[in-house]
């Protein structure tokens, strides 16, 4: 609502990932490991060398491993801006519901979205929270057609410190890559009742937030303050709203808002929510 992001460097991981996504989405795409590290290279542009050498690794490694791949590609990083309402009754007020897709895919036998992940390590803990991911089963259980479930595609980051010898530390990674698992797909599965469950979740969730706008008043969610191992970014600032306006005019940075769904043009869907 207030359209603003911290005004700092962006969080090393969250780059990280943005990186490697798109260095995915071209790969996959072009099947052309050059093209792919071309574009991790302007990410770069000289900064952060250690994790340049590391995400090089990793797309090469990755890239290695998949040379063939045994499904057909529908659609990869597409936007989608969709009506959505209650999904019991259709005559109920329509909100709308926008996001990005990684990939579709095709095997043969199931149609399936696919999302990238970076991991520092894969664990039953993990594997099993991605049965509970709500955000990617509700971008599945709004496609057009009926998707099975999810391919969860992920590419494990060695925790290895770097020193001051890039070479040594690449020789390293390029060991680690060759010799351990360090790529893994999981397959999740959704039945339709989990869609509509989901469906029903979104749609509750709509109307609070519209409730919220209304009143003024926000339910905080304080489960999410330390999340990510750190501070959520807009810590400080929920907790001294009474200083706000000091807060945002001396932290933070006016961010359009859905960044993420704006066109090369510059402009977005403005009923977007």
């Amino acid at each position: 609502m207030l359209q603003i992001e911290p005004d700092v460097p962006i969080f090393r991981p969250l780059f990280f990932g943005r990186v490697i996504h798109d260095c995915l989405e071209i790969w996959h795409q072009n099947r052309n490991i050059d093209i792919a590290l071309t574009r991790l290279g302007k990410h770069y542009q000289g900064q952060e060398e250690a994790e340049r050498t590391l995400a090089e690794v990793m797309i090469r490694s990755y890239a290695n491993k998949y040379k063939q791949e045994d499904f057909i590609i529908i659609e990869a990083e597409k936007k989608f801006d969709m009506p959505f309402g209650d999904p019991d009754n259709s005559r109920r007020k329509k909100f709308r519901l926008g996001g990005r897709r990684d990939m579709v895919i095709d095997t043969g036998m199931d149609t399936l979205l696919m999302e990238h992940k970076t991991a520092a390590q894969v664990d039953g803990n993990y594997i099993d929270r991605l049965q509970t991911d709500f955000q990617i089963a509700l971008y599945s259980s709004t496609y057009h057609k009926v998707l099975s479930g999810c391919l969860y595609n992920i590419l494990i980051k060695p925790r290895i410190k770097h020193g001051d010898n890039l070479d040594t530390y690449r020789e390293r990674l390029e060991d680690i890559y060759a010799t351990k698992n360090m790529f893994q797909r999981v397959n999740v599965w959704w039945t339709d009742n989990d869609y509509l469950v989901t469906k029903r979740q979104t749609y509750l969730l709509f109307k609070a937030i519209q409730q919220s706008r209304k009143s003024g008043i926000f339910l905080r969610n304080t489960s999410q303050c330390f999340y990510y191992q750190r501070k959520c970014m807009y810590h400080e600032l929920c907790r001294n709203m009474e200083n706000a306006q000091f807060i945002i005019e001396s932290s933070y940075r006016i961010r359009p808002e859905h960044q993420e769904l704006i066109d090369e043009g510059g402009s977005t869907n403005d009923s977007t929510n």
